[in-house]
């Protein structure tokens, strides 16, 4: 097979297509929260409130059959050095999907330079993902940079308990466990916990790129993904919290982990967020919690206080690729990204 017997178009207005879909099902099962169901792959490209996903396509000329596919979600970064409109255009690189067919024929490479090449007269900023091991040596290879590995912060709850889950693990048992957070509510954008994350985002000391935490935002990232099971904890009465998390549980390795994506506190006050954390943390069934906020950030001092500390790992690593229009001098370090858990993980 010849690359003169496919060729690429524009996947923008196919992305929720019959073909694409099928196409995905068959070579993206993804897991328990990302499996590539429909409903799952028309959240994340259809219906986010950053735009419809763009991307390329290889289509088949004799047949008309998909070679592959190429996504890339819309984003929005708010970033505090831009002097105009303070806001980015960006792209996330998630999914690709190659035929069986037509794999080690370099349809990857082809589709995604095709896309960036699209990009690059789009309007678009910056690209960004989380790559996995397998995956990341291809992007360097198109002009990504490696901004770093994303630093993980774990609290122990049970240390024991944790420590036996993973052995249990590693020893190819099977461990107890399954906690849920059924008890706390899922989230609803309402007024009185916008506010809430408006004085928080008003607050902090913003310093790098940060996507917008907007109403439209929060409800579909938390309160509609069709498959992770987000719940929020609200401390304060419900008239006027005064402390806001969103969690979401998880088996990590056998053992039972809480996982800490958002934070937040009236006006960024350390003595709420505290007390948000001592809660979080008194949440129970759970043998560790997991986070990540940018070292320096209000969260992340609430993190230390706490004795949460860094894991490490590399497996999690934040890549970018510039698209020629002027970007902050650190964008391609850390210092230069504001980023939660919940910016980078399920996608």
């Amino acid at each position: 097979m010849s690359a003169v017997e496919w060729t690429i178009e524009r996947l923008d207005d196919k992305v929720g297509s019959e073909a694409v879909l099928d196409a995905v099902g068959k070579s993206l099962p993804g897991n328990e929260v990302t499996r590539k169901t429909d409903h799952y792959w028309q959240w994340k490209h259809l219906h986010n409130p950053f735009g419809v996903s763009t991307g390329t396509l290889g289509v088949g000329v004799s047949a008309g059959d998909v070679v592959g596919v190429r996504s890339f979600m819309r984003w929005t970064l708010d970033d505090p050095s831009h002097a105009v409109g303070r806001q980015r255009h960006a792209v996330r690189a998630v999914d690709t999907v190659t035929a069986d067919a037509w794999r080690g024929k370099g349809v990857f490479k082809r589709l995604t330079l095709a896309a960036i090449d699209a990009l690059a007269n789009d309007e678009v900023d910056i690209v960004f993902n989380t790559p996995n091991q397998n995956s990341a040596p291809g992007y360097l290879k198109m002009g990504w940079q490696c901004v770093g590995d994303v630093p993980l912060y774990v609290r122990p709850l049970r240390p024991f308990r944790l420590a036996l889950h993973v052995l249990q693990a590693r020893l190819g048992g099977r461990a107890e466990g399954g906690a849920q957070l059924s008890a706390l509510p899922r989230w609803e954008s309402s007024p009185e916990l916008m506010a809430l994350v408006q004085s928080h985002e008003r607050a902090r000391a913003g310093a790098g790129l940060r996507t917008p935490r907007s109403a439209a935002y929060l409800s579909w990232r938390y309160g509609a993904h069709p498959q992770a099971d987000y719940r929020v904890l609200v401390d304060g009465p419900a008239s006027a919290p005064t402390g806001l998390a969103v969690l979401r549980a998880n088996r990590r390795l056998g053992a039972d982990e809480l996982v800490l994506v958002e934070l937040w506190a009236q006006d960024a006050r350390a003595d709420y967020l505290a007390s948000v954390l001592r809660r979080v943390l008194a949440v129970d069934g759970f043998d560790h919690v997991m986070a990540h906020f940018k070292v320096g950030s209000v969260e992340h001092a609430a993190l230390r206080r706490a004795l949460f500390f860094k894991l490490p790992q590399r497996k999690m690593r934040l890549f970018a690729r510039a698209l020629g229009r002027p970007l902050p001098a650190d964008v391609f370090s850390f210092d230069g990204w504001d980023l939660s858990l919940g910016d980078l993980e399920l996608f």
